[in-house]
């Protein structure tokens, strides 16, 4: 969905209530707004107040200052192209003067700024793709695209979150050869690994060697099924990557396997704290909704309710392992009459079948 069509599917009459609960710092937050809508305060000091306000800013504003938050560090990496700076000023004006009327010629107005600031930003990269860069800049552009495309399934704390840390580690880029991921900055060296943000339910942690794909001579081979399974799974998981490879290995891999990052939060090898031990109680999820599939057992040895042991992968084309988990973790969810360990056990059994 474009950040035109979610703001279109804003119910602008469901709102005062909601506006009424949080009128105080809403107040606070709008006076902020006014104040960058007439000069732009640097990124760190938006990013600071956002996450203050952050817990009672509404879904649908926070659409709208992703698009600023990641806007200002665009800008504040190339601050030569002047009108986005004036765009984005007049955009946090604009979301406060929506905030005040909370009337639709607001809305539209909004919505129109906003998608002429995504448009001129996407304009701005191909400009700047025919330039010589400095790997800091690549990196910037690069994570950018990544995170504009993304921007509708990140909250706005994971926004905040993702740019501060790109906006501290860019400077100590050097080297074009090996630039980050954006992913790398979902995660944590320090348990619990992952942010508290949990868009599911439930949390389904994946391995990648021999479960999701194979390397073969200088490329990784998709298992079957991979692209369903994850599409599918997609809908009702909170998708983790979990696996003993090194970083870099492990987003060249997931570039081939899963193009569309749908697999957003992911975790390596220096999350291996113990030997070949992915230990679940670190990544910060609730252990009795989270399940882990890896055709290594041991990897979740201390958790082995919570696995699913799939058989290892080189190669076969004829492999279904894939294709018979998607009905069975489609269904899981919805089951509320047995324990999440049982569930588990049955599948498991039935995948030896």
């Amino acid at each position: 969905m474009s950040i035109l069509a979610l703001c279109s599917s804003f119910n602008i009459e469901s709102q005062p209530e909601e506006f009424k609960a949080t009128e105080r710092k809403s107040s606070i937050l709008k006076v902020f707004l006014k104040k960058m809508g007439k000069k732009l305060k640097n990124l760190s000091c938006l990013t600071s107040r956002l996450m203050y306000f952050e817990p009672c800013i509404l879904d649908h504003l926070q659409a709208f200052l992703n698009v600023d938050v990641l806007g200002l560090m665009f800008y504040t990496n190339f601050p030569q192209y002047k009108s986005l700076g004036k765009m984005l000023r007049d955009h946090f004006a604009s979301i406060a003067l929506f905030m005040d009327r909370n009337d639709e010629n607001s809305l539209v107005s909004l919505q129109c700024l906003t998608h002429t600031i995504l448009q001129c930003i996407k304009e701005y990269i191909q400009s700047l793709i025919k330039l010589s860069l400095q790997p800091r800049q690549i990196f910037i552009v690069l994570t950018s695209i990544e995170l504009f495309q993304k921007i509708q399934k990140l909250p706005l704390s994971l926004i905040i979150e993702i740019v501060n840390r790109v906006h501290e580690n860019s400077s100590f880029i050097t080297d074009e050869k090996n630039l980050p991921k954006f992913y790398s900055f979902l995660s944590r060296n320090v348990a619990p690994f992952l942010p508290q943000y949990s868009h599911k339910e439930f949390t389904l942690v994946l391995d990648l060697d021999e479960t999701l794909g194979h390397y073969h001579q200088g490329k990784f081979l998709k298992r079957p099924g991979v692209t369903e399974f994850l599409l599918e799974m997609d809908k009702y998981y909170e998708l983790v990557l979990f696996t003993a490879s090194r970083k870099e290995y492990a987003d060249w891999a997931m570039d081939s396997i899963d193009p569309s990052g749908l697999v957003m939060l992911r975790l390596y090898r220096e999350h291996m704290l113990e030997d070949d031990i992915k230990n679940l109680e670190y990544i910060g999820r609730d252990i009795d909704k989270t399940i882990i599939i890896d055709n290594f057992s041991k990897s979740f040895g201390k958790h082995s309710q919570n696995g699913i042991e799939i058989k290892s992968w080189t190669g076969d084309n004829n492999d279904n392992e894939l294709f018979k988990l998607i009905k069975a973790l489609s269904e899981l969810p919805f089951v509320r009459d047995k324990k999440l360990q049982e569930l588990i056990s049955i599948i498991n059994n039935k995948i030896k079948q």
